[in-house]
């Protein structure tokens, strides 16, 4: 039926060809911003997409799209990365692209592509799946804050911990190593510089100090990452009340030292960082609803602070010229940053997002560190920058430990953290196609119109893990599982979330046919996708580390629900018995179950979603399900 549909490469979209024409009429294109250009290109979505970007390019060179996202960063006679990236980076910092410079659909943020909507498909009996209404974390939170036995409890555990000025240092360090590798959104040296004045003169009523026992609180609780293939087994023995743990005593006690100056906090960036590592560190211990807040404080502390500099540059969008380099990488960093937490929450809880998306920001992404930071990084400067560093780390290959490894986990670092913001937009484009509605919507789209997207979507998708650098990426699995770095492990992680995310409309429109036989053309036409909706829960890549803590823990719990939902939808139906995948599919949900238990001591969402999945299971087990 389609096999003479003809098929753009990547999707174009209005906004990109605006922002295409106002980088190359800039004057003072030359090959290194060239370079920036073809990689701003690939990262949203256009690699290996050329035909007409000669017309609208200035006299001279045309502008050339690079097929490898990040071909600007490598050097080609190394994998290694060497200084010579960072003067790409450094050339980075010093462009400036027009306003309007993202995708219109990052300022939507979709809570259909929420697990509450998907225990609401009409396929699982309602009085079971039922117990998970749509906005329950709202109701599990009110009812632990009535619980006060359970709130004198964990005040009764907490309030023997005490901060130790000595230690500080040290956890700061970590929170840099473990933490700040994955969101490096805060000056290294500075951070560092307020840390050592915090633990030599003790803690201040400031800013400073605020950010300090923040990462503190980060670095406390933050471990170094082992590539576990995790069991059923494994993760029993890892269910943990969270309380219980001292490491987490500790980082508790950091974290409300911190909070007793956030009342004090101005509209400065210091403030604006002290909430978003707040929010980082709530998601540490899966406390999502205050991590919204959070993030929802440092991003409309952060609309206030550039709409007071738009107005008084007497502009109508923010005009970063007049800041010194170092501040307007600063900003940019956390610019994206909060984008980026906003949008990631907002999937999942229908709260409110600041206006900060509302600003035209004039920088697609934020602006890598300038070479001399990086120089920072090596062997000479080590004792300086990282003076206890441990010698283990979370995101390097096993048996590196030097100053050149640390400058090149520094640059993994920001492969890892504009690959993120690239697919922050991708994912926003799938949400704007296939989740404006909830998942009834999908009963009315035009199957035809609904798979030529999906394959423009799927396209975008590919381009970009083919164009990942193969320190940030293990799509092809190295034979030794622990070569696997964090890095690697959340890069593929995301990708395969969004693949995931964007065949589940084809399972669920499968599911749901009204009155067709398993032959009939719209069920053949939909089965392929179905079935990598199917596949993707499959992944034996998901069971690696599951039961590692980290700020993507709770999502992470959340998104194995929703596969275990779409794996028990799918042996409803017979489309994995089709497959051949019966016994694969029984083995991910116990696993995701296990995973599921693993942590619903920390988030009462999470074990309510367990036991609905559980019972669902069950019911399908001994047969109790109706043939649908």
């Amino acid at each position: 039926m389609f096999g003479n549909t003809p098929r753009r490469t990547v999707v174009l979209i209005p906004f990109l060809e605006r922002r295409l024409e106002s980088v190359v009429g800039q004057a003072v294109l030359n090959h290194t911003v060239t370079q920036v250009a073809a990689m701003n290109m690939n990262l949203l979505g256009m690699a290996g997409c050329s035909d007409g970007l000669d017309s609208w390019c200035p006299a001279g060179d045309p502008v050339k799209v690079t097929t490898d996202l990040f071909a600007p960063f490598v050097h080609p006679d190394s994998e290694r990365l060497h200084a010579v990236h960072t003067d790409t980076f450094h050339s980075i910092s010093n462009t400036s692209p027009s306003p309007q410079a993202h995708d219109n659909v990052l300022r939507q943020t979709s809570n259909n592509v929420s697990l509450d909507y998907v225990f609401q498909w009409p396929i699982f009996p309602r009085d079971t799946a039922g117990l998970f209404a749509a906005d329950n974390i709202l109701v599990t939170d009110q009812e632990d804050k009535d619980d006060a036995h359970r709130d004198v409890d964990r005040a009764s555990r907490l309030k023997v911990q005490h901060i130790d000025e000595d230690e500080i240092y040290g956890l700061v360090q970590n929170f840099l190593q473990h933490v700040h590798v994955k969101n490096p959104v805060l000056d290294e040296k500075t951070l560092l510089g307020y840390a050592r004045s915090v633990a030599e003169l003790g803690p201040q009523w400031d800013a400073k100090t605020c950010l300090v026992l923040v990462t503190a609180a980060l670095g406390a609780i933050a471990k170094p990452f082992t590539p576990t293939l995790e069991t059923t087994e494994s993760l029993s023995t890892l269910q943990r009340k969270a309380l219980d743990e001292p490491l987490f005593r500790k980082a508790d006690a950091y974290y409300q030292s911190a909070q007793r100056r956030f009342g004090l906090l101005d509209r400065s960036l210091t403030a604006c960082h002290c909430y978003l590592v707040s929010g980082i560190f709530l998601l540490y211990s899966l406390r999502p609803l205050e991590a919204w807040q959070s993030f929802f404080n440092a991003s409309s502390i952060y609309t206030v602070y550039l709409r007071g500099r738009i107005a008084s540059q007497g502009l109508e969008h923010y005009d970063p010229s007049s800041q010194d380099a170092f501040r307007c990488r600063l900003e940019q960093r956390l610019y994206w940053s909060c984008i980026k937490s906003e949008t990631e929450i907002g999937s999942e809880i229908t709260l409110p997002r600041s206006s900060l998306a509302s600003i035209d920001y004039p920088y697609m992404f934020p602006s890598p560190p300038p070479p001399e930071d990086s120089d920072e990084m090596s062997t000479a400067n080590m004792g300086e920058v990282y003076p206890r560093m441990p010698t283990s780390t979370s995101t390097i290959s096993p048996g590196s430990h030097d100053g050149a490894d640390q400058a090149s986990l520094h640059e993994q670092s920001w492969f890892y953290y504009l690959s993120e913001i690239a697919m922050l937009r991708i994912s926003s484009r799938i949400n704007h196609t296939f989740y404006a509605g909830d998942h009834t919507t999908w009963l009315g789209m035009d199957i035809p119109a609904m798979v030529d997207a999906a394959r423009d979507l799927e396209c975008q998708l590919e381009q970009w893990r083919e164009s990942l650098p193969q320190v940030i990426s293990c799509f092809d699995v190295p034979p030794e599982l622990e070569t696997i770095t964090e890095l690697q492990l959340t890069t593929w992680t995301r990708y395969s979330s969004l693949k995931a995310k964007l065949y589940r409309p084809f399972l669920y429109r499968l599911a749901h046919l009204p009155n067709q036989g398993f032959l009939s053309q719209a069920q053949g036409i939909l089965q392929p996708l179905a079935e990598k909706a199917v596949l993707e829960c499959l992944d034996p890549l998901r069971a690696v580390g599951m039961g590692h803590r980290h700020a993507g823990a709770w999502y992470r719990c959340r998104e194995s629900a929703a596969r275990a939902l779409s794996l028990l939808c799918g042996l409803r139906i017979g489309l994995v018995k089709t497959m051949g995948k019966e016994e694969e599919a029984t083995s991910a949900v116990e696993l995701c179950l296990a995973q599921l238990r693993c942590w619903e001591d920390e988030s009462s969402d999470l074990k309510l979603a367990r036991e609905v999945i559980e019972s669902l299971y069950s019911q399908w087990l001994n047969g109790l399900w109706s043939s649908y």
